[in-house]
């Protein structure tokens, strides 16, 4: 499928309801998990109701985005007789869009989906941009293909259903869009708290757009789209040492929080990023930080998870860092002798805080 997908902004429920309504498949196949199928699906069930609808239920979380959960879909597909004449609906957060649009992606090669997010992470980043993958040997996203949804619709009324915890974690994506897309989008987003986005959800379209602005010209992820892993080569490492820890697993924001400061402080010495301004964006990251935090004891264990990022070439760990507000390099290799202090300085700082 070509890079078509669209963003689509449905403001109130009603707007939500017509737009279902107008698209001309056969049958809806709803995929959500338990916590969207009881707080989320009854908002769209009326629109849904002119038609058949299958729905099927995975558990919440990125612990279940697994080979498991995926083969469980496509036999629900087929025995259901799905076809590309009807149209997959993933109501969720971001395990549900990665591995539905995989799932998507594999049966009878390719049937038609779209993205229905209900928490701001994926209405600000994950659900946009057709890169679909599950989790595997513990390492995130290590399967998976670029497969685009037909359309991505942000309704920011699902964001009444979402828990304080949830709220924060996806601000961080919106604040990592904003650094990238220039100072004015920063000084705006870094002076908003979460809980005033469903009153000023233009934030949240403008992270989409950004994003959806550099997937169009890089739908691949061979250049210019790998500035939006700013913070998740640290992050991701991050995320996955957390899914085997007694006090985790970390939300993805909230492990991309910790990466930012990792990367921050690595793009100062490596990309000439001003280190007052980074201090500054150090602090607005900081207050998204939840436990559990590595110790300078698990430094070995997040190398060795960052060994597997996508974007390593030649056994070199690679990352994208930020120059400045709206301006960011990819592809810098860092050893790992200056990663490790790096990271054992931002364990330290926060440790202190």
């Amino acid at each position: 499928m070509t890079n078509k997908s669209s963003l689509i902004v449905a403001s109130t429920n009603k707007e939500l309801e017509l737009l279902l309504r107008s698209f001309s498949y056969g049958r809806f196949f709803v995929l959500c998990d338990s916590n969207t199928w009881r707080e989320c699906f009854p908002l769209i069930a009326s629109a849904l109701s002119d038609r058949p609808c299958h729905i099927h239920i995975i558990p919440p979380g990125e612990i279940y985005k697994q080979t498991g959960t995926l083969l469980g879909i496509l036999e629900e597909f087929a025995s259901q007789g799905f076809q590309k004449s009807d149209l997959l609906v993933n109501l969720g957060g971001g395990t549900v869009s990665d591995i539905g649009g995989l799932a998507a992606a594999l049966y009878q090669r390719g049937i038609p989906y779209i993205n229905l997010p209900t928490t701001l992470l994926a209405m600000a980043d994950a659900a946009h941009g057709g890169k679909t993958a599950v989790d595997f040997s513990g390492i995130k996203n290590l399967i998976g293909t670029f497969w685009f949804p037909q359309h991505t619709i942000v309704f920011p009324g699902f964001l009444k259903t979402l828990p304080q915890r949830e709220l924060h974690a996806g601000y961080v994506e919106v604040l990592k869009q904003a650094l990238l897309a220039g100072k004015q989008a920063w000084n705006k987003a870094s002076k908003l708290a979460p809980e005033q986005l469903i009153e000023n959800p233009e934030i949240i379209y403008e992270a989409a757009r950004f994003k959806l602005r550099i997937v169009r010209q890089d739908p691949n992820d061979k250049g210019l789209r790998q500035v939006l892993n700013l913070g998740h080569t640290v992050g991701h490492a991050v995320e996955a040492w957390s899914l085997r820890h007694p006090e985790g697993p970390l939300l993805h924001g909230e492990a991309i929080a910790l990466g930012m400061l990792a990367e921050l402080r690595l793009s100062v010495s490596h990309a000439g990023l001003d280190e007052s301004f980074a201090h500054l964006a150090t602090k607005v990251f900081s207050k998204f930080l939840k436990p559990p935090i590595p110790s300078k004891a698990d430094i070995e264990d997040l190398l060795q998870y960052m060994r597997y990022d996508k974007k390593n070439r030649a056994a070199a760990i690679h990352f994208s860092l930020l120059v400045k507000p709206g301006k960011a390099l990819t592809g810098v290799s860092i050893g790992e002798n200056k990663l490790r202090l790096a990271l054992q300085e931002t364990l330290s700082v926060i440790q202190h805080q």
